[in-house]
């Protein structure tokens, strides 16, 4: 059988074209060698794991990894304004997950700078170029671009890194 459909919201009437149903776990028959694997949505992941998913994920992303954490903080934020999901919770996993890599980049940054930094642009097609204008541009600018960086794809552990480095 498919999964049984449930609507997250038990204490108000359905909205039915809202799209806020969640797939509960039922599982076919042990008997049938096909089981059908449960329907998870960011929704429901976010409804099942809160705060905790929101930490791993901006940390990961926040690490350098690239895996978006804006669509995930976007239904976040639209779960905690229907009262789903606590939103001081979301919040302090953001801003705990955020401080701890930043902490780590800019301690790396501080320890093993020019490394690091040559690793970072080993990616580039120019890496002498990128090494060059990073720390150029971070001289030049100074501390007012990690104000900006976060919002910058791939500038925030650069600038993060320059900071510990300079």
């Amino acid at each position: 059988p498919p999964p049984v459909l449930t609507w997250i919201g038990a204490d108000r009437n359905p909205p039915r074209a809202a799209g806020l149903f969640r797939p509960q776990l039922a599982l076919s028959s042990p008997r049938d060698p096909i089981q059908e694997a449960p329907v998870v949505d960011l929704q429901t992941l976010l409804v099942l794991y809160g705060a905790w998913l929101v930490f791993f994920n901006v940390l990961l992303e926040q690490a350098g990894l690239p895996i978006p954490a804006y669509p995930l903080l976007v239904v976040a934020g639209a779960l905690a304004a229907q009262d789903q999901l606590s939103w001081p919770l979301i919040l302090a996993g953001t801003v705990a997950a955020s401080l701890i890599a930043d902490s780590a980049w800019y301690a790396a940054g501080k320890r093993h700078g020019a490394r690091l930094l040559s690793t970072i642009c080993r990616i580039s097609l120019s890496q002498d170029s990128c090494i060059r204008q990073t720390q150029s541009r971070y001289l030049l600018v100074g501390p007012r671009l990690l104000l900006v960086a976060k919002f910058l794809p791939g500038a925030g552990a650069l600038s993060t890194v320059m900071a510990g480095l300079t």
